[in-house]
């Protein structure tokens, strides 16, 4: 199978949280020729635009359902991360039901055929001819806390200035609302916020890659793990 074909597989797996799965295809897509990839918790939930907790609660699902195995650091006091190996071999493929989809879908011994896409030019992508990625740029800005230039001039602008504008498209709106979070957090314990970035220039800087300390960190001089003890116990 391709590794089209496996992430399709992965995708199609029930039974997991949505957390789950997006942790699960983004440490088989990590996976190296040995098989195995060691991005530290921090990075998963950076890269997947989750919480920590849910990393976790996802790694622990994944093990006990057979999908992921993980090596636990030797030398974790030196901030050396886990070894996770996704196991393909644990999934089980059944066909595809219904006439018009058991020619074209993926199954155990048939490659994905996709339908032939007409009338589109070899520039652009099919969502672009249907004008989506746009629409999820505006989803994105329209949250966004600082001043807009509007839509036309803002999504020709990010598509200028950023060159992989295809790939930051889907991390914007994550992005966004996690900086929103950092700032309502900061006025909760009474720390600066700082004024907002024009949105160009929020974009042109890829602010969207930005990392934020924990105000309640901060603020109450604890560690991250005693701050979501505390948020659990609705102490913060």
């Amino acid at each position: 199978m391709t590794y089209f074909d496996d992430i399709r597989s992965l995708l199609a797996i029930q039974g997991l949280s949505p957390s789950a799965k997006l942790v699960l295809i983004y440490l088989y897509d990590r996976q190296g020729g040995n098989g195995a990839a060691w991005p530290s918790i921090t990075t998963i939930s950076r890269e997947c635009c989750i919480s920590r907790q849910s990393v976790l609660n996802a790694i622990k699902s994944l093990e006990a359902a057979g999908l992921l195995k993980v090596k636990t650091a030797k030398r974790p006091s030196i901030k050396e991360s886990n070894r996770y190996s996704v196991i393909l071999t644990s999934l089980k493929f059944r066909p595809v039901d219904g006439d018009n989809q058991s020619k074209n879908l993926t199954r155990t011994s048939q490659k994905f055929r996709p339908e032939p896409v007409k009338n589109l030019d070899s520039n652009d992508s099919i969502n672009e001819s249907t004008n989506e990625p746009k629409a999820i740029f505006d989803n994105s800005r329209k949250i966004y806390p600082g001043r807009k230039r509007g839509l036309e001039v803002e999504f020709a602008a990010f598509k200028k200035a950023v060159k992989d504008w295809r790939d930051v498209l889907p991390l914007l709106e994550p992005a966004i609302r996690k900086y929103n979070a950092h700032c309502e957090n900061l006025k909760a314990t009474g720390q600066f916020c700082p004024n907002h970035k024009d949105f160009c220039r929020w974009l042109k800087n890829r602010c969207w890659e930005e990392e934020y300390p924990d105000p309640m960190v901060d603020a109450f001089g604890c560690t991250d793990e005693e701050a979501e003890q505390f948020r659990k116990a609705g102490l913060l």
